[in-house]
């Protein structure tokens, strides 16, 4: 069921959107308001016609959108030269997810079949031709009144419940057809998928393989974490093994080392000792008053004195 109609610069429509009721929507209106280019637009959307007047005057392309209550959303965009679809799906996984947009281009006059199903307002097809029941033209008259009898006829015929039933038969021909042809490829896929599945036979024993490839993760990381501590210890045995070295040199050359002669009685020698500073105190003193009598003259040769004495 359609829920919302969007119209943007198709015919005399700007910008133009339609909200419909759960039940029957009626659009009334003075003339030339647009009315019926909303039914216009809808029918475009749903035959795709080939005409380009419904371009609004100055733009590029005509835009009609469909929202139906499922959550799909149907565009039609016509402009000069060619018509496209964009069909966006709700994403089926909530929400939050990025809908599915899916275009189709390069169409004539044909209309895809998803839009087709999606819509379901496809033209009847009888004996007589294909009707259009679902959108009328404001030109013509209520359906089928203007039709030949024929034309009635061919459509009350279809509507029976024999051509129902018939409709019926043949779809559920069709769809066990499909399904025979489906479990006939199922049946071959599953054979494939047998053989394929011969080939992981090995994978029973990698519940244990598994195991052990935890229990070897589990302790690679505690030798991991104690890595820095024993990088620590190995820095302390280096130098531990350097001063054990150095030791060993140093008890090898004390070894050829004579031992110390025996002590002597020291009491004679501290004597001599105090002694000695003595004397080199008083030599120290009578340098110092030599080179302090050093500049002086020598002193008058002495005369006999006798004759003084006698005088």
């Amino acid at each position: 069921m359609i829920k919302t109609i969007t119209i943007e610069n198709f015919m005399s429509h700007r910008a133009t959107r339609l909200e419909l009721a759960p039940g029957v929507t009626v659009i009334t209106g003075p003339n030339n308001i647009g009315k019926s280019a909303v039914v216009e637009g809808v029918r475009s959307l749903v035959h795709n016609p080939s005409p380009k007047h419904s371009i609004r005057h100055g733009a590029r392309q005509a835009l009609v959108r469909l929202e139906l209550d499922s959550g799909e959303i149907i565009e039609w965009v016509r402009s000069e030269k060619t018509a496209y679809y964009r069909l966006v799906r709700p994403a089926g996984d909530g929400p939050e997810q990025a809908p599915e947009v899916e275009e189709y281009r390069k169409l004539g006059q044909s209309v895809p079949q998803d839009i087709m199903a999606l819509l379901r307002l496809g033209r009847v097809e009888t004996e007589s031709g294909d009707l259009d029941i679902h959108i009328g033209n404001q030109r013509e008259p209520i359906f089928l009144l203007n039709s030949p009898g024929s034309h009635a006829a061919s459509f009350f015929a279809a509507s029976t419940e024999a051509e129902y039933l018939l409709r019926m038969r043949q779809a559920l021909k069709s769809r066990v057809d499909f399904a025979k042809a489906a479990t006939k490829a199922l049946a071959g896929e599953c054979q494939s998928l047998e053989r394929d599945l011969l080939r992981f036979a090995p994978l029973d024993d990698l519940g244990s393989e598994m195991e052990l490839a935890e229990k070897s993760h589990e302790l690679l990381r505690q030798n991991h974490q104690a890595l820095p501590e024993l990088a620590r210890f190995l820095e302390i045995l280096g130098i531990q093994e350097e001063l054990v070295l150095r030791q060993r040199q140093s008890a090898h050359l004390l070894a050829a080392v004579q031992p110390p002669p025996g002590l002597h009685e020291v009491a004679g020698l501290e004597a001599w000792l105090k002694e000695w500073h003595k004397r080199a105190a008083q030599r120290n003193l009578a340098a110092g008053q030599s080179r302090a009598l050093a500049p002086l003259n020598d002193p008058p040769a002495l005369q006999d004195a006798d004759a003084l004495a006698h005088l």
